[in-house]
């Protein structure tokens, strides 16, 4: 889940320079290494190195090691003279070490971070974002890695970050997984690979998808057909929009493509559009009109359900669930109004939508205020649900030293 407060976020626009950029060379490498081991004495001629694991790697328990590029490594790196007869010792040592660092993950940690989405910028970089794994205040970091490989680190307070220094027109796989304050590592996230812009221009678009038409398949549903269109450069997916707002993309190659969610008895106009690698967008197809059956009557109650408000104890947040509209498909975008104003909004990836949704709300104003909050989810097929019914709490009181 993605916590969107701003206009730019909103209207999907990432920031071109981001505080947490990283070039592709193994010397930008930063995060933890936890080190795990039995060994509570030095043999006699080991020293540590200028990579900063140092002795203390051997020291029992874990040992936060923050310039190290792998166990393996670490380990190649720390020996720089030893006896003979050690020398078989620590290597043993050090394999159980490495063995033993990599038994901590998802043990005790974090759970795995949900909604991972990475987005080409440019030639050379992407945009990576997630939302919050279920550890809340604990997760201390979270760890990027590309194609198996660590590349970036950041607060746990941060969920997303640029990766610099990529190939041209090259596909990365990309993963993120949550380490708490002692070290302890959440399972990797889900892969999502991603493929870079080209470095050469183009700004010829594709050509308008022909052809476009629209059978309804029941109260629910609708199958969408087209002629496929033609880019210098090759059309590389399919944006369907519903009343003017995209509501689905078809990456393929298909030129035909299901869509599901929509509404029984209602009108619904269709058009299509084409992208290129470069981005390019082609002119939108002509408009298919079709209306869904009446079906059964459901899902006509387009409101969030069973909206909860509670006060948090800090009286700085509320405490928001609710469930999803009854509308036969999962919500995965909801907006909240806070006192009447636009507050947040909150977005999951299509197959990691929830289904009763929390959230912490921070708000503004002296503790002891009364605030009321509604919340309204975006329909499959493009449109804004209605708003649930008001509901209110009031911030907790401030506590004073001597209560």
């Amino acid at each position: 889940m993605r916590v969107l407060s701003s206009v730019a976020e909103r209207a999907g626009r990432f920031p071109r320079q981001h505080p947490h950029r990283l070039n592709e060379g193994k010397a930008n490498l930063i995060g933890r290494c936890p080190i795990v081991s039995t060994r509570t004495s030095v043999p006699r001629g080991w020293l540590p190195d200028a990579t900063g694991c140092g002795s203390t790697g051997l020291a029992r328990g874990s040992h936060p090691c923050d310039r190290c590029p792998d166990p393996y490594r670490r380990a190649e790196a720390t020996v720089r003279r030893i006896a003979p007869w050690a020398a078989l010792t620590l290597a043993a040592t050090l394999s159980l070490t490495a063995c033993a660092a990599g038994a901590q993950e998802g043990a005790n940690g974090p759970e795995a971070p949900s909604g991972l989405t990475v987005h080409a910028g440019t030639a050379t970089s992407v945009h990576v974002m997630w939302n919050r794994a279920d550890a809340g205040e604990d997760v201390s970091a979270y760890e990027v890695h590309r194609d198996g490989e660590r590349v970036a680190e950041v607060s746990g307070e941060t969920y997303m970050v640029d990766v610099d220094g990529l190939r041209p027109s090259s596909a990365y796989t990309f993963t993120v997984r949550a380490e708490d304050g002692d070290g302890n590592l959440s399972p990797f996230s889900r892969e999502v690979t991603v493929t870079t812009l080209s470095d050469q221009p183009d700004e010829k678009p594709p050509t308008r998808p022909e052809d476009l038409r629209a059978r309804a398949d029941g109260s629910r549903a609708a199958t969408l057909t087209w002629r496929e269109a033609s880019d210098d450069t090759g059309v590389t997916s399919y944006d369907v929009l519903q009343g003017g707002t995209a509501i689905h993309s078809v990456t393929d190659g298909s030129t035909t493509t299901l869509i599901t969610g929509l509404r029984p008895g209602t009108t619904y106009r269709f058009t299509v559009r084409a992208k290129d690698a470069a981005g390019n967008l082609s002119p939108t197809s002509d408009t298919a009109t079709l209306t869904t059956d009446k079906g059964d009557g459901g899902g006509e109650n387009t409101a969030p359900t069973g909206l909860r408000v509670e006060a948090a104890d800090d009286g700085k947040h509320l405490e928001l669930s609710w469930a999803p509209p009854d509308t036969g498909v999962r919500a995965t975008t909801y907006e909240i109004h806070l006192d009447g104003e636009f507050a947040a909004t909150l977005v999951w990836d299509t197959d990691e939508a929830e289904e009763r949704v929390t959230h912490r709300l921070p708000v503004d104003g002296t503790p002891g205020t009364r605030h009321t909050v509604t919340v309204r989810a975006k329909l499959p097929d493009g449109h804004w649900g209605a708003f649930t019914p008001p509901h209110t709490a009031t911030t907790a009181a401030e506590k004073h030293p001597h209560e």
